[in-house]
């Protein structure tokens, strides 16, 4: 058994940047997500599969590490149940034009077999093969039955076809404690994953099916997140801002109690209502967007630098301040930003809100 320092691969946290879509073929309904698979070079499709079994099977594996490349022993993705133990899953990204065949990936077992005689590797629990286009139907037949018509098939074709090509300029024949191990190797691990499971599960995970298959603006989720009736604790920095603003104007103390009874009450419920229609904003983005790319939070900066110049101006008080900022934060033009079909008006002024609850837009001017 191989111990954890002797192995060397790429733990999956999150998907390199350069291999999801753009903003523009995200937005785009014309391609099917099979198509899509068919359209990934080999590199984002591996990439993709280590992302669904680090992101889609979480309650079955702790660890999930990339080790396709030079040297990596018939290894594309290793899903550990248990790295310790070096108990694990194998998935083997082939991405073919076809449906996958025995000759596609004969010598795959090759290596397996070969590779975990000489303990380079341990044997997986599990031997999966995850292609765009799925296996053929003679592929299919070798597999099932526990392996055994697949186990007969590479025995038969071990001389012809395989020996040669497990190492590049070195025969490796099928004899001796090779053969016997071969004959007592459980083919019954041998599986295969359909696209179309591998696609729902991508779907109903959300944001990193979004970002590999896209699907145009109709595949934004919608959310209605409902204001409450008192104010809420993820409220309390921009209402106080708010409150100092109506107080600096009026010279009386108005606060949330006395509000109702102010003539800065309208303006606090359309603010409040701005704010929550900018939460919903922002629940559709952490659904879309990976944790390193959020979609809401580059419009906070940019709205945040729009309105820059008109926050700095000379205001008598607060409440001139905050409808000036926020009228002029309503008239941005959200461009380049998956988020933009769901802005409006309202959702501009109540990213001001939430950059306020930030403490990035305070109202009030003396300080």
């Amino acid at each position: 058994m191989i111990s954890k320092s002797q192995i060397q691969k790429e733990i999956v946290v999150e998907p390199e940047r350069f291999h999801m879509l753009s903003n523009e073929e995200r937005l785009r309904y014309d391609i099917t997500p099979k198509e899509r698979l068919a359209l990934m070079d080999e590199d984002t499709y591996e990439e993709l599969v280590a992302i669904w079994a680090f992101a889609c099977l979480k309650s079955k594996y702790k660890d999930v590490y990339r080790i396709g490349g030079a040297g990596d022993k018939g290894r594309d993705v290793c899903a550990y149940i248990d790295l310790s133990e070096d108990k694990y899953d194998l998935y083997q990204c082939k991405h073919y034009k076809n449906a996958l065949t025995y000759s596609d990936i004969n010598i795959e077992f090759g290596k397996l077999i070969y590779y975990s005689f000489s303990k380079a590797i341990s044997v997986p629990l599990k031997y999966y093969f995850v292609a765009p286009l799925g296996v053929s139907p003679s592929l299919l037949d070798l597999i099932k039955d526990k392996g055994k018509l697949l186990k007969a098939k590479l025995k038969n074709d071990w001389a012809t076809k395989i020996h040669n090509k497990i190492i590049e300029k070195k025969s490796i024949p099928l004899i001796g404690d090779l053969l016997e191990y071969f004959d007592n190797f459980d083919f019954g691990i041998v599986d295969c994953i359909s696209p179309d499971y591998f696609i729902d599960d991508l779907r109903k995970e959300g944001h990193y099916y979004f970002f590999y298959f896209g699907g145009g603006i109709n595949s934004l989720p919608s959310y209605n997140v409902l204001m409450p009736n008192d104010v809420a604790i993820n409220e309390v920095a921009y209402i106080k801002h708010l409150l100092d603003a109506y107080t600096e104007d009026s010279s009386a103390n108005i606060t949330v109690d006395n509000i109702t009874d102010s003539a800065y009450n309208r303006h606090f419920s359309r603010s409040r209502e701005s704010f929550y229609k900018a939460e919903s904003v922002a629940m559709i983005s952490k659904e879309i967007s990976p944790a390193t790319d959020d979609e809401f939070e580059k419009l906070k900066d940019d709205v945040l630098n729009h309105v820059g110049d008109t926050y700095e101006e000379d205001y008598n008080s607060g409440y001139e301040r905050v409808k000036a900022v926020t009228k002029e934060a309503s008239h941005f033009q959200v461009k380049q930003n998956l988020l933009a079909p769901k802005i409006g008006s309202n959702e501009l002024r109540g990213v001001c809100f939430q950059l306020s609850n930030e403490d990035k837009l305070i109202w009030k001017i003396k300080q």
